[in-house]
């Protein structure tokens, strides 16, 4: 009884607090034109998706925080396009997310997820009627899970994450614990994830591994020629700082100071539009400008490119690990190079593992860049063993669908048919 209270309780404080956040979401989207989008997108869209879908064509819905987790999502819709050719939709919470799927994938049906008021979420699922859901790694908006378990609709987690810290495994926890519970089925990353959600009663639990690997590895393998870099290249050595905050620059500084002066810089901001690149001491181009007039150093103004451009790097920097979040470690060292990044990794599986095998090395500062220069560019005896430890890594932790595709398989040629 007292259990059913505490729940009851908790679920009341959700409703609040995420009434609360709407309302401070609706303001601050007067100053975030990100967050503007989002409004606009989901005040717009209801309308069309009412008409996305033949009547009795119910799609399945995955659902993506944004970039990053659509990256592990798109393994996932491929091998269902290309194995069951289910119609299907891909939501998201962020409009980074949205515009990055629309790139890549134009032809992809895609929709923002609405706010988790129970009123908008019972429209959402009355309109999609969606036939199962996978949510991708950690999108846990409580009144949608409840609200799908309500209407027995098979949910699927992918590529899910778990740590002690997390509001599940706490004393109070008791409201997620039982939207985590309620999911048929929970795919992680590693074996820690698997030790904790048994604890918590989870059975329909699986290690299957990130499919990010897939998708990166995948990229990797695909053709990719771009004259303007190759020109700017001129066939020397490059190094490539990716996905770059302010908070990474006095670390770049040091490394562009001590970096040899045949090589090649290549910086690709996260926020191009946003870059303030005074702090470069010397000649640099912009991408959409380039002359090639000889400048050691390239921005790249251009979204959607980075993960490919790793394959011409000797090494590289990966930015976030500051405070803002590291950003995908996966995609430079699938190219077999070591990776320079900042003190902030551990919520980051493959990151913590990089550094502890000595593929990528962390920084607080720029105290130590000459040592790890050193590390980073040595041809010898000290790459061949970072490529080896690379090497296994690959092999050890791909073909992350091959793991999933038997379960998958029933959900989406049985359990989710219409009864």
């Amino acid at each position: 009884m007292l259990k059913k209270l505490t729940i009851e309780f908790s679920r009341n404080l959700y409703h609040i607090g995420i009434g609360l956040f709407d309302f401070a979401f609706r303001i601050y989207a007067a100053f975030s034109s990100k967050t503007a989008k989002i409004l606009t997108g989901r005040k717009h869209q209801k309308v069309d998706l009412q008409h996305m879908f033949k009547t009795d064509e119910r799609p399945v819905l995955f659902h993506c925080a944004s970039v990053g987790e659509f990256e592990q999502a798109v393994p996932v819709i491929q091998w269902m396009i290309q194995k069951h050719s289910r119609p299907f939709l891909v939501s998201f919470y962020s409009s980074s997310g949205y515009e990055y799927a629309a790139r890549l994938f134009p032809d992809w049906k895609r929709c923002y997820l609405p706010a988790d008021r129970i009123s908008d979420v019972r429209d959402f699922l009355e309109t999609i009627k969606p036939r199962c859901v996978f949510i991708i790694k950690y999108e846990f908006w409580l009144n949608f899970l409840f609200e799908i378990q309500k209407r027995n609709i098979p949910s699927i987690l992918i590529s899910g994450i778990f740590r002690p810290e997390q509001i599940f495994f706490r004393p109070y926890g008791g409201l997620f614990r039982k939207a985590l519970l309620g999911f048929n089925h929970l795919f992680v990353q590693d074996q820690r994830s698997v030790d904790l959600l048994r604890k918590l009663g989870a059975h329909s639990v699986s290690l299957a591994g990130d499919t990010r690997l897939d998708r990166v590895l995948a990229l990797s393998q695909a053709p990719f020629e771009n004259e303007i870099l190759e020109q700017f290249i001129n066939a020397q050595p490059l190094f490539v700082a990716g996905s770059v905050w302010p908070q990474d620059v006095e670390v770049l500084q040091s490394i562009l100071a001590h970096l040899p002066k045949n090589f090649k810089v290549l910086i690709v901001p996260h926020e191009p539009n946003h870059f303030d690149a005074s702090w470069i001491l010397e000649p640099w181009v912009k991408y959409s400008t380039f002359t090639n007039q000889g400048e050691r150093v390239m921005i790249l103004d251009q979204m959607g490119m980075l993960s490919r451009l790793y394959r011409f790097a000797h090494f590289a920097y990966v930015g976030g690990g500051f405070g803002r979040g590291l950003h995908n470690t996966l995609e430079p060292v699938i190219y077999r190079i070591p990776v320079i990044i900042g003190p902030s990794y551990q919520k980051f599986q493959e990151a913590v593992y990089f550094v502890e095998q000595g593929i990528a090395f962390s920084v607080n500062g720029p105290e130590k860049i000459e040592e790890i220069l050193r590390k980073c560019l040595d041809s010898g005896d000290e790459r061949k063993a970072i490529f080896s430890k690379i090497d296994h890594f690959i092999q050890s932790g791909t073909n992350v669908m091959a793991k999933m595709e038997v379960f998958l398989n029933g959900y989406l040629q049985v359990k989710s048919e219409d009864k």
